[in-house]
C-alpha cells in the first residue's frame, strides 16, 4: 500500500468516527427536544394569522388543539429522528465502501 492509500484509509476512518459520535441528533440532545416541546405545544394553537389563528379554527376547544399540536410536534420529532439516522447510514455505508 502506497503512502497515499494508507493517509486516505486514515482520513476515511476518522470520517466514520465522526459520523458514528455524531448519530442520533435527538437521543443526544433529548433533554432539549423535550424543552422546546414543552414550550412549542401551549402556544401552538394561538399561531396562525391574526384573524385566523389555530384555536378557532378548532372552535376554541383549547384541548383539542393542544393534543392537535402535540400530535405534529411528535410526528415531526419521529419523522427526523428516522430520516437523520438513515442520511447517517447511508453516508457511513459510503465511507465503508471507498
Amino acid at each position: 500500500m502506497t503512502s497515499y492509500q494508507e493517509n486516505r484509509s486514515i482520513v476515511i476512518e476518522g470520517k466514520i468516527k465522526q459520523l458514528e459520535s455524531q448519530m442520533s441528533f435527538i437521543k443526544r440532545n433529548l433533554v432539549l427536544v423535550i424543552l422546546f416541546g414543552l414550550f412549542f405545544i401551549p402556544l401552538a394553537p394561538f399561531y396562525g394569522e391574526d384573524d385566523m389563528p389555530i384555536l378557532k379554527n378548532l372552535d376554541y376547544n383549547y384541548l383539542l388543539a393542544l393534543c392537535f399540536s402535540a400530535g405534529v410536534y411528535l410526528s415531526f420529532c419521529f419523522l427526523a429522528h428516522f430520516l437523520w439516522d438513515y442520511q447517517d447510514r447511508r453516508k457511513i455505508k459510503s465511507h465503508h465502501r471507498k
